[in-house]
């Protein structure tokens, strides 16, 4: 099964917020983070859909934010991300396993 979703303020630095599915039931957000010696990290979150059934995301972008809703917001994902001068936008991804 294939990995697809969105890249959201995939820029010169590489920094994005990834949202999008692992295989048929399961939802990931990754977004990078400093730690404490100011060294780009990424962090992923996964959610089970496998009991969801239906189910919608919202995902809201302006300059400096990303902020993505999951089964009308019980799960939620908020990051800030530091605009670039030629920010590529929303990029959309898909890896196949083949």
């Amino acid at each position: 099964m294939s990995n697809f979703g969105i890249n959201v303020k995939d820029d010169y630095y590489n920094q994005k917020v990834s949202i999008g599915f692992k295989g048929s039931n399961k939802l990931f957000v990754t977004r990078p983070t400093f730690n404490n010696v100011s060294t780009l990290k990424d962090i992923e979150t996964t959610v089970d859909l496998t009991q969801a059934g239906e189910y919608n995301i919202e995902i809201l972008v302006d300059r400096s934010s990303v902020e993505a809703f999951f089964l009308d917001g019980l799960f939620s994902a908020t990051n800030l991300v530091y605009p670039h001068l030629h920010p590529k936008g929303v990029t959309l991804f898909i890896d196949s396993d083949s």
